[in-house]
């Protein structure tokens, strides 16, 4: 079997930490409001119904 080119070898390395990519703060912002309205007893049908409502 043939190698990889070298430049798919460096491609494929892992990235640092300090460079991943991190949730906005409209997804957080999202998430926890979606996380509260389970803790309420609330299903995904029903917290997407009354936010489409909003």
């Amino acid at each position: 079997m043939k190698a990889m080119p070298e430049t798919i070898n460096e491609w494929s390395k892992p990235i640092q930490e300090r460079q991943w990519a991190h949730p906005s703060s409209e997804l957080n912002d999202k998430t926890s409001k979606i996380e509260k309205a389970f803790s309420q007893g609330q299903d995904f049908m029903t917290f997407f119904k009354s936010a489409m409502k909003d």
